[in-house]
């Protein structure tokens, strides 16, 4: 955040420097990888992601939002709405303007927009939005299951695994592949 604004303050002529949103945004699918890799190397997914960054929302963000949203629908959440269904709204807001369903194309015709938007560089800087926002509302989800739970502990350790079997083995497949120095 800290070189975004330092960046939006500076006057760059950011005009001439605008991507094609459309084309450099994530896949829908990269949002929902379970254990991405440090190559991009998702030869078991299929040739669409392939190569590319690993970028994604997250299965402990994924689970307990859509714990929350399922409280909302049958009706158990019993604590605040508002601002957890604000959170997710925002959340799933912000994830889809870092994929290519977003309407970028229609969205950089209108010149107020397109000055704004081309400070960003890379639709795929929403996710940190995205997962801000995604945050609160998966906390909302863990209260939710938690008062739903005999094993209170349970909902932590499930939280616990969620975060740290895929990030364990993101870092597993980084620390066996090559190292690439740069010589300038």
């Amino acid at each position: 955040v800290v070189p975004f604004l330092q960046m939006f303050r500076e006057d760059l002529r950011t005009g001439s420097m605008r991507l094609q949103f459309e084309k450099i945004a994530l896949s829908f699918l990269q949002l929902f990888q379970v254990f991405p890799l440090s190559r991009g190397d998702t030869s078991f997914v299929g040739e669409s992601l392939s190569g590319k960054m690993p970028l994604c929302i997250g299965i402990a963000l994924l689970f307990f939002s859509a714990c929350f949203l399922y409280g909302l629908a049958v009706g158990t959440y019993g604590r605040e709405k508002k601002m957890p269904a604000l959170c997710l709204g925002l959340g799933i807001l912000f994830a889809l303007m870092a994929t290519q369903w977003f309407p970028w194309s229609a969205l950089f015709r209108i010149p107020v927009l397109a000055d704004f938007f081309s400070f960003f560089q890379f639709p795929w800087r929403f996710l940190t939005c995205a997962t801000v926002f995604l945050t609160f509302c998966a906390g909302a989800g863990a209260c939710w299951l938690r008062d739903r739970s005999d094993h209170p502990k349970g909902i932590l350790l499930a939280a616990l695994l969620f975060t740290l079997l895929p990030a364990g083995s993101y870092m597993d497949d980084l620390s066996r592949g090559e190292i690439f120095l740069m010589k300038e």
